[in-house]
């Protein structure tokens, strides 16, 4: 039987049912989106960071990172940007120094690894040691270094971050004004042993005569060669004597003036070194050797200009001592030297019948030195 249309339900105009159903289609939607963000947040905000996740944030830059920052990578190219420093056996100041490198020497970074100072190669000839990484700058062959990266607070962060303080750490700087060719000027006393002791005995002069020296000295033309020009001085009084047949000696009573001026050019080697701490030493041995000329004088108040000796002598000496530094431009000196005067006497006069024949002997002297 067919209902009639009075018992069916009354149903809505087709428009208001497609309104309604777009109405509770927004607000499902709208309530799913809400739930879901709701979830995320909560999971964010409660869960804390695991602990690969920490050990990820505060993990050391990597190596592309350390590059950006500025370190220079292992094998990289470096100059020595101070005047000078040491290459060192072990980090620190207190590592044997095993060379010195100027300003503008390459090297090469081998390890970074002991902080502050790093382990390179260079020096000629190449040597490995440990230099202070204040001392070294970049070359034409690394990359210009970068400002390391500012670091932004996480939105999630409620405390600053906390910036050490830098660390003034000093370079390993070489002394400076030691490296090339120096100037001594130096002066001294001592006393004259000649080798003619019979012959300065026959005349009156029985001791050993005051000798004063002075000179100036160029040191370090290659490394502890050194070169000197100096001229002594030797007088001594006697007297004029005869000596008979038999060698019987007869004092004449005439004062005679016995003067030797040596004039010298010498080549040497002085032994320089550091301490531990590259600080010049302040005992510094030296020796040499050389040739100049020797002016011989005798005069007396009475003899006339012809019967006057003055003459002049080849001369060979070789010499041996040490400079004792007490300040930084002033020392003392010690000197011994060996001076031969071949074939000067013996041909006439007293040498004649003594048989000596050279005015060479010794010299001890005892001075100052001034200069660096």
């Amino acid at each position: 039987m067919t209902p009639a249309m009075s018992d069916l339900p009354a149903l809505p105009p087709p428009s208001s049912l497609l309104l309604l159903v777009r109405l509770r289609l927004v607000v499902c939607v709208g309530l799913v989106a809400m739930a879901a963000s709701g979830g995320v947040a909560g999971a964010q905000g409660d869960t804390p960071p695991t602990a690969a996740q920490g050990a990820a944030q505060g993990a050391a830059p990597t190596t592309s990172q350390r590059e950006t920052q500025g370190d220079p990578p292992q094998g990289d190219a470096l100059v020595v940007t101070a005047e000078a420093t040491f290459l060192r056996d072990t980090p620190g100041t207190r590592g044997r120094v095993l060379g010195r490198l100027e300003q503008g020497a390459a090297v090469d970074v081998l390890d970074r690894s002991a902080g502050d100072w790093w382990r390179v190669r260079g020096g000629s000839p190449p040597r490995e040691g440990y230099v202070h990484r204040l001392v070294l700058g970049p070359s034409s062959r690394t990359r210009p270094r970068l400002p390391p990266p500012v670091a932004l607070p996480r939105p999630d962060d409620t405390a600053p971050p906390v910036v050490e303080p830098a660390v003034d750490v000093p370079a390993d700087r070489a002394p400076r004004g030691t490296t090339g060719p120096g100037l001594l000027l130096f002066a001294g006393a001592g006393v004259f042993v000649p080798l003619a002791r019979e012959s300065f005995d026959a005349v009156g002069i029985t001791g050993n005569p005051v000798a004063f020296s002075g000179g100036l000295e160029v040191t370090r033309i290659i490394r502890g060669l050194f070169a000197r020009a100096s001229v002594d001085w030797i007088s001594e009084t006697g007297e004029r004597v005869f000596i008979g047949d038999a060698g019987e000696r007869f004092g004449l009573g005439i004062p005679l003036d016995v003067t030797m001026t040596p004039i010298d050019v010498t080549a040497g080697w002085r032994f320089e070194y550091r301490d531990r701490r590259g600080r010049p030493g302040r005992l510094v041995p030296f020796v040499g050797g050389g040739a100049g000329i020797l002016r011989y004088r005798e005069t007396d108040p009475f003899a006339d200009e012809a019967d006057e000796v003055d003459e002049r002598f080849a001369s060979y000496h070789l010499l041996g001592g040490a400079d004792v530094a007490i300040s930084r431009w002033v020392g003392v000196r010690f000197e011994y030297r060996f001076r031969a005067v071949p074939d000067a006497i013996g041909s006439g006069g007293v040498s004649a019948v003594t048989g000596d024949s050279s005015l060479g002997g010794s010299t001890v002297t005892v001075g100052v030195v001034l200069g660096r």
